[in-house]
């Protein structure tokens, strides 16, 4: 069946439960998070976000999702765009963020791609790309407080993540390098 989303559907991912498809889209038209009931496909909630780009994770226990912020900038006024943290109640999602997990580069060099949340760990992985073909790396946020705890360097434009069978290697797949 098709659904109608708005344009530049980037990643879709189904809740825990498999009640629910996350659509997140990133085009030219006001970027959000589309909330689909899995049975009907209906677009049963729309969450309008200033940008945003790829990223995609749920928190182990289903209550928290984690949307990436992408970049933000304006010609006019470059704001970075953070990670986004919403809460799940199983039906829906908070209408605006709870919170925001944000790093301290300035504005104009802020570009979040893939989310991965550890599974049994308070750990968000996230891929930041930058703005530039230039190596980029992945910040490891504490779920619980969105304190950044660790960086690891990349290639260029960080794009995909995963973790091993055993959660205990990252592997980062890269857009730009060879």
């Amino acid at each position: 069946k098709h659904v109608e989303l708005p344009d530049y559907v980037l990643n879709v991912l189904p809740s825990p439960d498999g009640k629910h498809l996350i659509a997140l889209n990133c085009g030219h038209g006001p970027h959000g998070i589309n909330v689909l009931d899995a049975s009907t496909l209906e677009v049963v909630q729309r969450v309008e976000l200033k940008s945003a780009w790829l990223g995609l994770a749920w928190s182990p226990d289903g209550q928290t999702l984690y949307v990436s912020g992408g970049n933000g900038e304006s010609r006019t006024n470059p704001t970075a765009a953070p990670v986004y943290v919403f809460g799940f109640d199983g039906n829906q999602l908070t209408a605006k963020p709870t919170r925001t997990f944000k790093h301290r580069l300035p504005a104009k060099d802020i570009y979040w791609s893939s989310l991965l949340h550890h599974p049994t760990k308070p750990i968000l992985y996230a891929a930041h790309r930058g703005t530039q073909p230039t190596a980029g790396h992945v910040v490891a946020f504490d779920s619980r407080t969105g304190k950044i705890v660790a960086e690891y360097p990349t290639g260029i434009n960080p794009y995909g993540l995963a973790l091993d069978a055993a959660h205990e290697t990252l592997f980062v797949s890269n857009w730009g390098d060879q």
